[in-house]
């Protein structure tokens, strides 16, 4: 049985079209969205993780990903369904990441997503994995992690990265 999360966390609203969107929400920005309708909920309401696929371009051959930020699990659950040959770690320091996603997001349970409950810097330290793919997408609130902004946080992401692997990194603007 999942724990229930704080009812302002999470929440559906309606964009300017009438489309149905349910929202995480945790300090000052929202963390993850989901269509609601069922014909949609393999798109990906957030443009910024749209632009998350150019790394299968610059990368085609990617199979062991791993993303260090989980918050929903939108991006990991619509990156397998569209990429079949593909599995991930998915790093998140918060507990509650994984059952989150199922519970509100609609994450379908496959062995294909690896949930790890851990630090993003310290998992990449200490992994002992290599990756084809890293994503960075971890928050705290609207804020980056800064430890995972620091030089020995690229030689650990390097120490993660099979020769020709990506990097990738959301770096929001205001």
């Amino acid at each position: 049985m999942y724990k229930e999360l704080p009812a302002t966390e999470i929440y559906d609203v309606e964009d300017e079209d009438g489309t149905r969107i349910r929202v995480y929400e945790n300090g000052e920005g929202w963390h993850s969205a989901v269509f609601l309708d069922e014909d949609r909920r393999n798109e990906l309401v957030f443009a910024y993780m749209r632009k998350f696929n150019h790394v299968f371009s610059l990368c085609p051959d990617a199979r062991k990903l791993c993303m260090i930020g989980g918050a929903g699990y939108v991006w990991p659950q619509y990156a397998v369904h569209a990429h079949p040959q593909i599995s991930m770690d998915v790093v998140d320091i918060d507990p509650d990441a994984y059952y989150r996603a199922v519970a509100y997001f609609f994450l379908e349970e496959t062995p294909r997503i690896n949930p790890v409950t851990a630090d993003g810097r310290n998992w990449l330290e200490t992994c002992g994995k290599t990756y084809d793919i890293v994503i960075n997408d971890a928050f705290s609130g609207v804020v980056p992690v800064m430890s995972l902004a620091t030089s020995e946080a690229m030689q650990a992401v390097k120490g993660c990265l099979r020769t020709g692997g990506v990097y990738a990194v959301n770096i929001p603007g205001h």
